[in-house]
């Protein structure tokens, strides 16, 4: 039976031969290197007498994979594993950022981030709320020279050179177009970006999911209720007061959220 021919380093400009993970030797040892650079100690990470005590109360009351489950596997845990890793601003001790893992499960998910690690640079903040939440003017304060912006509305001004709300229908399509090519292209990384905005209402957590896979951070810009329908009544169009209904029905809260008084 022929043996298939060696795989090359994908280390640029490297002749050896691949021997782990696509790389050779050298490379490999390289690579776990910056890697435990990169993670720092486990004290430094988080990981001190508070987790401890979480962690085994948590593996306690869930003792179970919840990844071989959803397989039909049934597999005792062994690992708690934050959901939205602490590198990629996860909270720490928040029981709904916890999941039980077994070891196989846990290496692949640590393995799928390091992966993302090294094809995604950029710091990425999803900005939610309804209409007239504050969310344009969230990112307008803490943006920094540089930063990339991926905005709806903004797409919208851009494309149909009118700040008005109005008559836009048939310009959606294309917005819709040119902000998902603009996703497209930060999450296939290779560029120099460093941190991005992207804004959406995304009242549901479903639509904040998979952000939230990617470890972006999730801002939600929010008011009382009383101001959102003073600011939509005072913004045409008269339908933003409709909007702003529709929203705040939808809305699901999450624990991991920062949710900003705007």
């Amino acid at each position: 039976m022929p043996t298939a021919a060696p795989r090359l380093c994908s280390a640029n400009g490297c002749p050896d031969v691949a021997v782990r993970h696509g790389r050779c030797a050298a490379h490999t040892t390289q690579e776990y290197a910056r890697i435990e650079r990169y993670r720092g100690t486990a004290t430094s990470r988080g990981y001190d007498h508070a987790w401890t005590t979480l962690r085994n109360r948590y593996i306690k009351a869930h003792p179970f994979c919840v990844a071989c489950d959803r397989n039909g596997v049934l597999t005792l845990a062994a690992e708690v594993d934050h959901v939205t890793p602490l590198s990629r601003g996860g909270e720490r001790l928040n029981p709904a950022n916890l999941q039980a893992l077994c070891k196989t499960c846990h290496r692949r998910k640590t393995g799928r981030e390091n992966q993302r690690q090294d094809m995604q640079t950029a710091t990425v903040t999803l900005v939610i709320g309804p209409p007239c939440g504050g969310k344009t003017t969230y990112v307008e304060q803490h943006r920094q020279p540089g930063d990339l912006v991926i905005d709806l509305d903004a797409i919208l001004v851009a494309i149909s050179g009118e700040s008005s709300h109005t008559n836009r229908d048939a310009l959606k399509p294309f917005a819709f177009e040119a902000r998902d090519a603009m996703l497209a292209k930060l999450w296939a990384g290779g560029h120099d970006v460093r941190a991005a905005w992207v804004v959406l209402s995304a009242p549901r957590a479903v639509d904040r999911e998979p952000f939230r896979r990617r470890g972006c951070r999730v801002v939600c810009c929010t008011a009382p209720q009383s101001a959102l329908f003073v600011r939509a009544r005072a913004a045409p169009p008269a339908a933003w007061v409709d909007h702003v209904h529709e929203w705040l029905e939808a809305y699901e809260p999450s624990d991991i959220d920062s949710v900003i008084d705007t």
